[in-house]
């Protein structure tokens, strides 16, 4: 009997001992994750930090254990919601989704079963499954007896779903009401946040500065408000009201609390004040003084920003806005192009670094082209007065560096001009080898006015210069056959960006009178509605819906489909090679597919080795060879496959603007309460500028 009783007690003490054992772990396991929480807590960017991260790991390795040694243990559905947690705050995605199945396959009837719902649904969304993160929500919403933080959570989730697929006015409609029926306080100022933002990217900064305000009065983190504040700042500004944009953020600039941000308000406070000069400007129509001053104010406080916050991304994105005014309002594009090189070297992992390489590209091309032109100006200027009789010693020293004397070559050129027109109706005059390489000097400096035009037009969106190009060469070039470019050229301008139907027809006439065999006038027959001839017609008609597609519906896999269409149902055709050409050209500058674009040229190239558009996509071809990814260089494009790169102007503001505003600093319900990047934070492993 005394045996039973001590094997009774025995058993009894290691039942204790067992159960002690586990809650121990699972104890410590909770209090780690505590630790974890508060590191992160204190994280100022995105990504978790070491201390942090070693948290997490620790806590990882607790709660595993209970899994392990423990597997029949009641608490082994919170070790699996504490794991979930852990990997998804660790940036592991995948495995963090695995373990919120398991508790939702395991554990149907338990504690965390809904929150591993909701969980998935977040974890689906960093995983870019957006359809399951939204049934797996709507599911949710369905319960009537799901619990109101859970209901709440749901419906912003939907809300940030559409803004990550860039659905703006759905995921405003999803944040009003998510705004309007969350009761916890967290969320509904997160919700009329990200309301705010959907409202400016749908062009209403009116209604934008409400929901900043409401973001604002509903705010409990000093964090979240500053971000709220600044966003307040930025509606007002663009909303028009500058005065109460700039004390909100010079308050802000007072604020000690937020000092580590104060990058991002002096950067706001520079765009105030240029885009209150450039409202001005446009209030009297013209340039005026006090627009010039705060252009000038504006790149003083850039100059400031960008001395005080060096190798950060704010002074990147100072070296940029600088970029932007030099080029677009004061056509300096030497400055421009120093300032947007700049960008990379600042800040390598700028949001606009990309960019900005692409527009100092640009404007280097824009120099080169028009030193070119002044050159090549030049030289025939000194080949037409027969050794340079007419040419000072000054003037041949401004030549030698690509500053002709511009209107001595117009005045020259026009006589010529009208000489080569007379000489023209002798017959039987044949050219002889001087006139030859006259005329492809001649060939030369066109093709060059052309591209000059060309980058005038759809790079920088400089009408007028680009018209001054076309011009020229419908003036002083009449008879060569690329005049006829010059003018469908500048038919197309007067058409689509100052929609002059009696100018545009005027010089669809004159081409057709002076060019009546070019492939020109073939399109300006359509346009006015006369007739064509047999031949091309079927393909005709189909380019043309390909370019209605593109270019009035901007409906691209539609003109990328027509455009097939034109290649493949007529081969042989001269539409053919050009809607190879418009295909290619398509994914390299609107989808930025540089694979597919390559493997449409080459084929190009290969059933059409003798087109204007092989020679084209050759040049295209070589210089993908030399870098990878590469954006080729601009190249002549005849004015028929103009009418789809205008696509991109038609685009341009909101594209600035929904740059501007992706790249504010996003509110995180599930990071507290240190929610963004700290702006003025240096680049890690940045080599010091020299």
């Amino acid at each position: 009997m005394m045996h039973k009783s001590i094997s009774t007690a025995i058993t009894l003490s290691l039942f204790l001992s067992s159960c002690g054992a586990y809650y121990n772990t699972f104890y410590n396991t909770k209090k780690l994750y505590k630790e974890a929480v508060r590191e992160r807590e204190k994280r100022q960017g995105d990504q978790p930090t070491p201390a942090e991260k070693k948290k997490y790991d620790e806590t990882i390795e607790k709660a595993s254990k209970i899994l392990e040694i423990y597997p029949d243990s009641k608490y082994v559905d919170d070790a699996l919601f504490i794991l979930g947690e852990c990997m998804y705050y660790k940036g592991d995605f995948i495995k963090a989704h695995r373990k919120f199945q398991e508790l939702i396959t395991y554990f149907p009837d338990g504690n965390y079963y809904l929150r591993a719902k909701l969980w998935l649904a977040r974890s689906n969304i960093e995983l870019g499954d957006y359809a399951s993160a939204q049934i797996g929500l709507k599911e949710l919403l369905k319960m009537s007896k799901l619990k109101r933080d859970l209901r709440d959570e749901s419906r912003y989730l939907l809300g940030e779903i559409h803004f990550k697929q860039k659905n703006y006015q759905v995921a405003e409609d999803e944040f009003r009401v998510s705004a309007g029926e969350a009761k916890e306080e967290k969320i509904k100022a997160h919700s009329y946040f990200q309301l705010g933002r959907c409202e400016i990217l749908n062009g209403k900064p009116q209604n934008a500065v409400g929901s900043f305000a409401k973001a604002i009065k509903h705010s409990s983190d000093i964090q979240f408000e500053f971000d709220a504040q600044l966003n307040y700042a930025r509606a007002l500004k663009l909303a028009g009201d500058f005065k109460t944009a700039m004390r909100v953020c010079n308050e802000l600039i007072e604020d000690e609390s937020v000092k580590n941000k104060h990058g991002a308000v002096q950067l706001e406070i520079a765009d105030i004040i240029y885009q209150e000069g450039k409202a001005l400007n446009k209030k009297l129509s013209g340039t005026n003084l006090e627009y010039k001053g705060k252009v000038e104010e504006a790149l003083e406080n850039y100059g400031v920003v960008v001395l005080q916050k060096k190798r950060t991304k704010t002074a990147a994105t100072a070296f940029f806005r600088m970029g932007q005014i030099y080029e677009t309002d004061l056509f300096d594009y030497a400055r421009a192009k120093e300032n947007y090189q700049r960008v990379r070297t600042e800040y390598a992992r700028s949001e606009y670094a990309e960019e900005a390489e692409r527009r100092a590209k640009n404007i280097g091309d824009l120099i080169r082209l028009s030193n070119l032109v002044r050159k090549e100006q030049g030289e025939q200027l000194l080949a037409e007065a027969g050794g340079g009789s007419l040419l000072s010693s000054l003037e041949l020293l401004l030549m030698e560096h690509g500053v002709d004397p511009e209107l001595r070559f117009m005045e020259q050129r026009k006589k010529m001009a009208q000489l080569e027109k007379e000489l023209q109706l002798i017959e039987g005059n044949a050219p002889t080898p001087q006139e030859d390489a006259r005329s492809k000097e001649v060939d030369q400096l066109v093709t060059t006015k052309l591209q000059l035009a060309e980058t005038y037009l759809f790079q920088f969106g400089q009408i007028d210069s680009a018209l001054h190009e076309y011009d020229e060469i419908i003036e002083l070039f009449p008879e060569h056959p690329d005049a006829a470019k010059a003018l469908y050229s500048s038919a197309f301008v007067y058409e689509n960006k100052f929609h002059n139907k009696f100018k545009t027809d005027s010089l669809l006439y004159t081409l057709i009178q002076r060019f009546p065999d070019s492939a020109q006038a073939r399109d300006a027959k359509r346009k006015l509605g006369l007739p064509v001839g047999e031949g091309d017609e079927p393909a005709a008609e189909l380019f043309r819906q390909a370019e209605r597609s593109l270019f009035t519906h901007q409906n691209i896999p539609g003109a990328l489909q027509q455009y097939r269409m034109v290649a493949s149902t007529y081969p042989k055709s001269d539409y053919a090679p050009k809607a190879l050409f418009v295909l290619g050209w398509i994914q390299e500058e609107l989808i930025y597919d540089n694979g597919k674009a390559r493997k449409v040229y080459e084929e190009l190239v290969d059933r059409y080795p003798e087109s204007p558009y092989a020679i084209k996509s050759n040049k295209k071809l070589l210089a993908s060879k030399v870098k990878e990814p590469v954006v080729p260089a601009i190249e002549s494009r005849d004015p028929e496959s103009a009418t789809a790169a205008a696509t991109e102007l038609l685009e341009d503001s909101r594209k600035l603007l929904e740059q501007e505003e992706l790249a504010a600093p996003e509110p995180d319900t599930k990071r507290d309460p240190q929610l963004h990047d700290d702006e003025d934070a240096p680049e890690r492993n940045a080599k010091p500028q020299p």
